[in-house]
């Protein structure tokens, strides 16, 4: 074998090495890249987690919330406080998340599922007056506008007889929209 053919040879195999370690390297940014996406929506949206442990840790949050839920208007002024504090919470970490998906850091249909779920979170007489509250005052009203028509589908829904999602909360069922 010449020396000539012996280049070419092995100007071929270093050339398909180089090719396989491109692959394999765009393979491992791409990797990357899906693991850091996967990180940052679990950061987006674990504020909801560390608030729903408050509430399940708390027994006398839990039962607030279901005071707020089946008798608003027997609420104290530091009970409502409390409630209204922890809805705000919520709306915190809402708003966290739709900052992130109007940056595009958060992808649509992850937004649409949270959007979906802080309806539920706000549908008591409280959490919907919050919601007046804040609208009223025009500060950030974008995303107290999605806030507020989520919380008026998903109230809308469990006020539905047909739906079992909120049986509990029955004194819903007594008041309007």
């Amino acid at each position: 074998m010449s020396s000539d053919l012996l280049a070419r040879w092995t100007t071929i195999i270093t050339n398909i090495a180089v090719i396989i370690g491109l692959i394999f390297v765009g393979l491992e940014f791409r990797s990357t890249a899906r693991a850091i996406e996967a990180e940052r929506i679990d950061d987006f949206i674990a504020g909801n987690a560390e608030i729903n442990s408050l509430t399940v840790e708390s027994e006398s949050l839990s039962e607030l919330l279901y005071k707020a839920h089946t008798a608003p208007d027997s609420l104290t002024g530091i009970e409502l406080d409390r409630v209204q504090n922890w809805l705000l919470m919520n709306y915190d970490s809402f708003r966290r998340q739709t900052l992130a998906q109007q940056a595009g850091l958060l992808p649509d249909d992850v937004y649409e599922v949270q959007k979906a779920g802080i309806g539920f979170v706000f549908i008591s007489d409280a959490g919907l007056e919050l919601i007046d509250l804040f609208r009223a005052s025009g500060l950030d009203d974008k995303t107290w506008q999605a806030l507020d028509e989520s919380a008026r589908e998903a109230r809308k829904y469990c006020l539905d007889s047909s739906n079992k999602c909120m049986a509990r909360y029955e004194a819903l069922r007594a008041n309007s929209l």
